[in-house]
């Protein structure tokens, strides 16, 4: 077969951070880029180094993009992206699924969290104008806004991110047992910062 190179995209990454997490239980992705693991999922794709050399190697904060030079041997290598999207992965990661197949429930999986979103959309929407009608059409205005349709079923930390924020912000707004919905409100804006450092801003 012909191997083919290509971009590097986003998804491709996190997918190698998920598959650390499950083969090896830890963050250091150089096997699964020198053993092209993520070939499990992606037939005849060839990924390159997409971040930075640890501190147990001599190239220390050695930033690479390569798509022609397999990691060296016993190098320690760790993504740029935080693990949060990954950990979301991680139930896919373990399906043994052909690569079309897994690639349809990994977006079905990762549609779920724009789906949470349209959902917190309506319950504020209701809250906020006590019409079912206005909160529908908010909902819908949500579902079909390019970002959120287009992001919600690939590997991107947004959709993830609004989520959570969205669903921490209606249980300190609106849940009964004050006590409890402070605790997960806080537990969901404090795994904010594995999905991006950016993210933390709303929780000060």
């Amino acid at each position: 077969s012909i191997r083919r190179q290509r971009q590097m995209c986003i998804r491709d990454s996190y997918l190698v951070i998920a598959q650390s997490l499950v083969r090896d239980g830890d963050l250091n992705v150089s096997n699964q880029y020198a053993q092209h693991q993520y070939r499990r999922f992606l037939p005849e794709v060839t990924m390159g180094i997409h971040g930075y050399f640890g501190w147990k190697d001599a190239r220390f904060q050695a930033r690479l993009f390569r798509d022609d030079l397999p990691p060296p041997e016993g190098a320690f290598i760790y993504s740029i992206h935080l693990p949060g999207v990954s950990v979301a992965m991680v139930p896919m990661v373990l399906l043994p699924l052909p690569p079309v197949m897994w690639s349809f429930f990994l977006r079905v999986w990762l549609g779920l969290f724009g789906a949470g979103v349209v959902v917190m959309a309506y319950l504020f929407g209701l809250r906020l104008s006590r019409r079912r009608t206005f909160a529908l059409q908010m909902s819908l205005v949500a579902l079909f806004t390019p970002p959120l349709f287009f992001h919600a079923i690939h590997a991107y930390p947004e959709v993830q991110a609004l989520f959570f924020l969205l669903s921490a912000l209606y249980l300190l707004l609106y849940a009964r047992n004050r006590s409890s919905a402070v605790l997960i409100a806080g537990l969901l804006l404090g795994l904010l910062f594995f999905w991006g450092v950016k993210y933390t801003i709303f929780v000060w």
